[in-house]
């Protein structure tokens, strides 16, 4: 290796560089639409630990000849995330061949009422993150919502939805007790990929 090629790409491992790197790619991605796979490979995505998780998520089931998974999303609040996913989750489909099918869990209300200790009540307070509903259905295209407590809602998600297979869940549910609540989920008849990926 010559002296000014080990000069070259020792500055780019600085980290610095790999900011503004960063940083230049994702101003780009704005304009120009960059593949799925590049944002993930490059971290360079607004939200990447969605962007991972969707796409490995994909391309797992792409190699098992999957045809659809599940993302799931609990704690929508205002929506932002869902919006992501939902326009990510096209870009994926049409890179890799697979569909996805979104749900968002909320109570559309904001937090529940708080009674535990664990849910840290000097923090949190019930209301907190409510959701514009009817904004939310008219941007969020793809996206099924799953409106209620999410103690209630994952005990007939199965039954009701029939989801394509769990692929990724992004878990955002502030409280101690709804996280909790949440993987009561795996107690039903759980449609999982053999290996989905699980955020918190």
């Amino acid at each position: 290796m010559t002296s000014k090629r080990f000069a070259f790409e020792r500055t780019l491992s600085l980290p610095i560089v790999r900011g503004v790197m960063r940083r230049v790619l994702r101003t780009a991605g704005k304009y120009l639409r960059l593949p799925p796979q590049l944002e993930v490979d490059l971290n360079i995505s607004v939200r990447p630990h969605y962007a991972y998780c969707v796409y490995h998520a994909a391309e797992l089931a792409r190699r098992l000849n999957l045809n659809s998974i599940s993302v799931l999303e609990f704690g929508v609040a205002g929506g932002n995330g869902l919006l992501f996913l939902d326009q990510l989750a096209r870009r994926v489909e049409s890179a890799l061949g697979v569909k996805i099918q979104l749900y968002g869990f909320d109570t559309g209300a904001g937090l529940p009422e708080i009674t535990s200790a664990a849910d840290l009540p000097y923090w949190f307070q019930p209301s907190q993150y409510k959701m514009d509903v009817g904004a939310l259905l008219s941007t969020a295209n793809s996206a099924t919502l799953v409106l209620g407590n999410v103690r209630d809602t994952v005990s007939d998600f199965f039954a009701k939805y029939r989801p394509a297979p769990v692929g990724a869940i992004l878990n955002d549910l502030d409280l101690y007790s709804s996280t909790s609540d949440s993987l009561k989920l795996f107690d039903h008849e759980a449609t999982l990929s053999p290996e989905s990926v699980l955020v918190f």
